[in-house]
């Protein structure tokens, strides 16, 4: 029996999707909350495509616990596993593009001093919690615990405990910020040459697919160009500090062409 997404051979060990088996290799591709045996290969296989092209260039710059990020390309990823300092499971990998809300908080939140059932004065506290990542896409919708029991710094303020939520939160969320930084500069970048075409090509496919970020190879639909449209559209939102609304009106001009050739 062969894998039914790579074709390689597969052993009877391999997880099974409804209509075949699926290698090891891809299966770490996949996110883990899809249920294989109930679920067949046509549905994840655009999924498992998506995240093997993210991965192949993934190379993780920081990570706490099981969040990985790679600040070069604008992509992190959620991996139980890792392998050289990269993650080994590339189901939940995410570029900042992609992103329609993301959070990073302190969870189950407990002194463990209490916990153990002892007192009296040998008895010293400490705070811990669990980092958990909140993540919202058009697709995802998920939580994860990257790090559990991370201490935290706490002072006294007569009998009560007052705590701070563990410095490598606060750091890992600069990072986001820096990458969401990153890729509104490129952008920026990005649209500001093409502005500079747009005099010369204003109605040709190929200068509309480069605004919205579609390669060549990708099937035109409505669906895809609302996602690539509304994406960019926020990213140049005013609330973003992009007063200049031309950005805006390239990304319409964009959608319009495209949605014309559909």
């Amino acid at each position: 029996m062969e894998c039914v997404m790579c074709k390689k051979a597969v052993n009877i060990f391999s997880p099974r999707l409804a209509d075949g088996k699926i290698c090891k290799s891809c299966r770490a591709f996949i996110p883990a909350g899809i249920r294989l045996r109930s679920t067949e290969s046509f549905y994840v296989k655009d999924i498992y495509e998506k995240n093997k092209e993210k991965a192949a260039k993934f190379d993780a710059t920081a990570n706490l616990g099981s969040l990985y990020l790679d600040s070069v390309h604008n992509l992190f990823c959620i991996s139980r596993g890792q392998k050289n300092g990269n993650p080994t499971e590339y189901g939940n990998i995410f570029h900042v593009l992609e992103l329609t809300g993301i959070g990073l908080v302190c969870t189950n939140v407990e002194n463990t001093a209490l916990k153990s059932g002892q007192s009296g004065a040998n008895v010293r506290d400490n705070i811990v919690c669990d980092v958990k990542l909140i993540v919202k896409t058009n697709e995802v919708q998920a939580d994860y615990i990257v790090k559990s029991k991370v201490r935290c710094s706490f002072t006294y303020n007569g009998n009560k405990i007052e705590w701070n939520e563990p410095g490598e939160i606060q750091v890992f969320r600069k990072m986001f910020l820096q990458m969401f930084d990153n890729i509104c500069g490129e952008l920026t970048q990005k649209i500001e040459q093409m502005k500079e075409l747009q005099d010369q090509i204003p109605t040709d496919e190929k200068w509309a697919r480069g605004i919205l970020y579609l390669s060549s190879k990708d099937e035109l639909t409505t669906e895809m160009l609302k996602k690539s449209r509304n994406r960019l559209i926020k990213v140049f939102h005013p609330d973003n500090g992009f007063d200049d609304s031309s950005y805006s009106e390239m990304v319409n001009q964009a959608y319009k062409i495209l949605s014309e050739k559909i």
